[in-house]
């Protein structure tokens, strides 16, 4: 009956379906709602995360950048399968890629895939960088129910420009509202404000084992 079906179908519907398998077997593939905010208002956002940091912005933004820093901190912070796409120029100062992972059962017990969208862009008077990142969560509880965008802040700290600070904003924006919405909610900001911590202490723990071999 299956085999029949297919032939039966017209030459668009069969294109239809052949994209939507080669959408599934993408691990960048997001969902039709995500799309990056670069405009997007921090005083309409949490701030869930703040700190200053060793090393000027662009060590700092090697968190995000797609080389040996980035992966060896999201693999210690839990990250599974973590890839990247390279970062694409959309026009001058902003960039943007996707990301792609899945979370170890320690960071969540369903553990469950992410993929991100991502878009860099120069921060006014050239202070450093402004990181927007849409999250959606896969094969979690409500996980289509709603999407995570965290917007980072990475700036100048000092007049000599060998530190920096970093201040993280977080909004969920709900697709289809639900019964938990507020303890839901409320467990997120909780998770992402633990996890920020961990990835940006291991990134000062990665930045002085760095500067030890340079000293070698």
């Amino acid at each position: 009956m299956a085999l029949w079906k297919t032939r039966t179908l017209s030459v668009d519907q069969r294109a239809h379906i052949a994209e939507e398998e080669s959408d599934v077997s993408d691990p960048f593939f997001l969902p039709g709602d995500v799309a990056v905010v670069s405009d997007a208002d921090p005083l309409q956002m949490s701030k869930v995360y703040a700190c200053d940091l060793p090393g000027d912005v662009e060590l700092v933004m090697k968190i995000f950048g797609g080389g040996e820093m980035e992966r060896k901190i999201m693999e210690k912070s839990g990250c599974l399968n973590y890839a990247s796409t390279t970062w694409e120029s959309k026009k001058p100062g902003i960039y943007e890629r996707r990301v792609s992972y899945k979370y170890n059962h320690t960071v969540s017990v369903f553990g469950g895939g992410v993929t991100c969208s991502q878009q860099k862009s120069t921060a006014p008077n050239d202070e450093g960088w402004i990181l927007n990142d849409i999250v959606a969560l896969h094969d979690v509880p409500f996980g289509d129910n709603f999407r995570v965008h965290l917007r980072y802040e990475v700036k100048k700290a000092g007049v000599d420009c060998k530190t920096s600070k970093c201040e993280v904003y977080l909004r969920i924006r709900w697709l289809k509202p639900i019964k938990f919405e507020q303890r839901i909610s409320k467990s997120i900001m909780e998770k992402f404000r633990n996890r920020l911590k961990v990835i940006f202490d291991l990134f000062q723990k990665e930045s002085v084992a760095n500067s030890s071999l340079t000293l070698l």
